[in-house]
């Protein structure tokens, strides 16, 4: 590779630029790079050897550079191949750091190499020593379980199978379950179940239910009938001559403005009745009864509303008199003018019973237009428990 300077300000110039046009060369000895070409034609030519006269020539050369052998031209990259050849490395640099994280990915597998048998040495005599126990960590997969927990699962256990039990039966069992919990979250309910099983078993040793008293501690309402009418009525505690307890009930009815019934009514939600009706079954029950006293009415409408929101009607028919007298109904779905509304309407009654209204009608007064009527003590007979 030869290097040349230029002969007007010294610039060093190699043969890239005297190939690719920066520097041009005159005579095998001068060159000029592109900015002093302006300049070359002040230079003289380089004098011939054996000319007289010619003087020597400004040599810029410099002979401890100057390389007697030339390099071979470099071939020339185009940029599409260079391009071409970058991606080509990228490519590979992405499969290589794949590769590699898959290999690291994988389980490393031991070579087992197979060693030469090791020698035993003779046996020794060794002291007989007792095995050490073995202590091993408690168990992780068994989870404590808490009394709390415990309890009420043994509670949910012991209401599963209580239909199978008898009412005595079924009452141990509950005594038996709180002397075990008696401080239990669940035992409170147990108490509970208790009492109605207890209330269950008088009920059926009784072999009657009570569901309307009559009394100070239940909850009836006066409806008078508004949607046919505006008839008058009201009701009233009386406490002369009740049948059973210290009152009755009185309902007064008045249908010279207009009308076709008043009534008195209540849900059963608190009470005897409320506690024991759930555990009743209705197979057990024979019939419904109450006693009536009137000396104009000759008959009342009997509502009853059944555990899916469904109303049963009926007329009950009686004689008037001033005395007491006790009527019964054996059918909650038949009976004089039955009559069904509301809740699935499907006239099938969905025990338990879940409320009840006592109707006093104007067709049961016959043709007088106004009349009272006393009522006490309405009950279910449930079939008795045998001895």
């Amino acid at each position: 590779m030869e290097i040349y300077y230029c002969q007007v300000c010294g610039k060093k110039i190699d043969g890239d630029a005297l190939q690719s046009g920066d520097a041009v060369r005159r005579g095998s000895d001068q060159a000029f790079c592109r900015g002093c070409l302006s300049k070359a034609s002040a230079v003289p030519p380089p004098a011939r050897p054996g000319t007289s006269g010619s003087r020597v020539p400004r040599v810029y050369a410099r002979p401890a550079e100057r390389v007697s052998v030339r390099a071979p031209a470099q071939p020339q990259i185009s940029t599409k191949t260079f391009a071409m050849i970058v991606l080509g490395l990228g490519a590979a640099t992405l499969l290589l750091g794949a590769f590699s994280a898959l290999k690291k990915d994988e389980p490393v597998k031991k070579t087992e190499t197979s060693a030469p048998p090791a020698v035993s040495p003779a046996p020794v005599a060794q002291k007989k020593t007792a095995p050490a126990l073995e202590t091993q960590p408690p168990s992780t997969t068994t989870a404590q379980v808490s009394p709390e927990q415990a309890a009420d699962s043994a509670y949910r256990e012991l209401l599963k199978n209580a239909a199978s039990r008898s009412p005595e039966a079924h009452i141990e069992a509950l005594e038996k379950f709180l002397k075990q919990y008696p401080a239990e979250l669940v035992s409170a309910r147990a108490r509970v179940e208790l009492t109605r099983a207890k209330k269950l078993q008088k009920v059926l040793a009784d072999g009657v239910l009570a569901i309307g008293t009559m009394e100070p501690d239940e909850s009836w309402g006066f409806h008078n009938g508004s949607e046919f009418g505006p008839a008058k009525g009201g009701m009233e505690w009386d406490q002369n001559k009740p049948k059973e307890g210290v009152q009755s009930m009185k309902l007064s009815a008045d249908f010279t403005p207009g009308g076709a019934y008043v009534c008195i009514s209540r849900d059963i939600v608190t009470g005897t009745a409320a506690d024991v009706l759930p555990v009743l079954a209705q197979s057990q029950v024979k019939s419904l009864r109450l006693w009536v006293k009137s000396p104009v009415a000759k008959n009342i409408g009997l509502r009853i509303k059944d555990a899916r929101e469904q109303t049963h009607q009926q007329d009950v028919e009686f004689q008037p008199s001033p005395d007491w007298q006790m009527i019964e109904v054996k059918s909650f779905t038949s009976g004089v003018r039955y009559n069904h509304w509301g809740g699935v309407n499907d006239g099938v009654f969905h025990w338990p019973i879940r409320g009840l209204a006592i109707m006093l009608t104007k067709g049961g007064l016959g043709d007088k237009p106004s009349a009272e009527i006393w009522l006490d003590q309405v009950e279910l007979v449930v079939e008795k428990l045998s001895k």
